[in-house]
């Protein structure tokens, strides 16, 4: 590659032939409830009132990317190793991408309950690690053997507070939950063992096969101080994921500053981690249609004006419960079995050609490369940064005056660009010189 001129924007263009093509934006919906409803004889209708498969429905609403659930023992059997393979080949079949979520519990896990399954209830902290390891190989073996590999991984759901919690303070196990932090943040004193156990599920995820992107998934996704409080812990132990995950469930009254909480806290975790993100799960009240609606464009919006490669997409949680169906109302059906309004947000993406924008142009921001190095905005305040290679390596980061020059002693090459601070922020990309 020839050298560039040392003034040169900074941030180029996704059309040039240096970076890969973008993959498909995730218009996507978790219906681990699905054989469940079917075998107590739930039906599904489109919106014409005609019965049809759930996955037919979804499709035309524009779905086109599957999550599905796994639990270690369930008492029921739904969600356990075989559920999830059945699951799995029927996504497969319709030509859908898949997620797979473990929960590391013989049920739910979420901010208030990371229980260890029973098998795993008297394990120490290296057993503990052998045992995510030994359960994630095993079920992406068993769908490997069906010639199905998910596109993304999920080594826990919502661990704000961490996962498989002790039995007992002095147990080991995953971070403690700490209610006087607020929100179920995690103590300090849990954040290697939390660390370990994630390094054990993205392990046994690469050993399947490495092209699956492994996701750390917490959440309260305007909540932004919860998620530096977490994300900083696994990075000051060294951690290893690909995506950050989130939930984001707003209130049908506030979701409109809800979401634009959520796109500042996308924006921050971008710039300050270098990752992508997912929002794995939202859900607003299915007798609510018109605002779950508007919310569902807003938020597709808000993922879609990320940096390219940064939004994945957006996935509804388990939008097929019937009206309150199983005692929950977040779903995107009546209770006549039609899809509500909510997911038509999909099919109009897709219908209109919407897609994730491009990094940002001359006219629209002012980083310049300057003698080798890369020009933060100027501005008041300071300047959090992040470069990273193109596969998500951190290279250089760190805190400094806006104006700042930095990079300065990274080879020339292609780098992600994160920033946040006073001035504007934004993520992008450098070609250094």
């Amino acid at each position: 590659m020839r050298r560039l001129p040392c003034c040169l924007l900074a941030l180029i263009s996704v059309a040039s032939s240096t970076l890969a093509a973008t993959p498909p934006f995730a218009y996507g919906a978790d219906i681990s409830w699905l054989s469940e409803m079917e075998d107590r004889g739930v039906t599904f209708k489109d919106t014409t009132g005609k019965v049809d498969s759930l996955f037919s429905i979804l499709k035309q609403q524009g779905v086109n990317a599957i999550r599905l659930r796994v639990w270690v023992n369930p008492p029921a059997g739904y969600c356990n190793k075989q559920d999830v393979a059945a699951m799995a080949k029927r996504v497969a079949a319709n030509g859908m991408r898949l997620m797979v979520d473990f929960h590391y519990s013989d049920g739910w896990a979420d901010p208030s309950q990371q229980n260890k399954p029973a098998a795993w209830s008297t394990y120490t902290q290296p057993q503990l690690g052998s045992a995510v390891y030994n359960h994630t190989y095993a079920v992406l073996d068993t769908l490997k053997s069906l010639g199905i590999t998910p596109n993304w991984v999920q080594v826990g759901n919502e661990t704000s507070g961490g996962m498989l919690w002790p039995t007992a303070t002095n147990h080991a196990g995953g971070l403690l939950y700490d209610r006087t932090t607020g929100g179920g943040m995690l103590k300090a004193n849990g954040a290697e063992a939390f660390a370990k156990l994630i390094d054990s599920g993205y392990k046994a995820v690469k050993k399947i096969d490495t092209s699956i992107k492994v996701i750390v998934h917490i959440n309260a996704g305007w909540n932004n101080a919860l998620y530096k409080w977490v994300f900083d812990s696994l990075q000051t132990y060294h951690a290893h994921y690909d995506m950050i995950g989130m939930s984001f469930y707003p209130n049908v009254k506030k979701w409109r500053d809800t979401t634009a909480l959520c796109l500042a806290n996308m924006q921050s975790v971008v710039s300050r981690y270098a990752k992508p993100v997912v929002i794995s799960e939202i859900g607003m009240p299915y007798d609510q249609p018109d605002s779950a609606y508007a919310m569902l464009k807003q938020m597709l919006t808000n993922v879609h004006s990320l940096a390219t490669g940064y939004g994945i997409g957006i996935f509804y949680w388990e939008p097929e419960a019937h009206g309150g169906w199983n005692g929950y109302s977040l779903g995107a059906f009546d209770p006549s079995g039609k899809p509500t309004k909510a997911l038509h947000a999909f099919a109009e993406n897709h219908s209109t050609g919407t897609a994730p924008r491009t990094e940002q142009t001359e006219s629209s921001i002012s980083l310049r490369s300057q003698n080798g190095a890369l020009r933060l905005p100027d501005g008041a305040g300071t300047q959090r940064y992040v470069l990273s290679t193109v596969s998500g390596k951190i290279m250089e980061h760190g805190q400094v005056p806006s104006g700042s020059l930095v990079g300065s002693q990274l080879p020339a090459g292609l780098y992600l660009v994160g920033i946040t601070g006073a001035a504007k922020s934004f993520s992008g990309r450098w070609l250094k010189p």
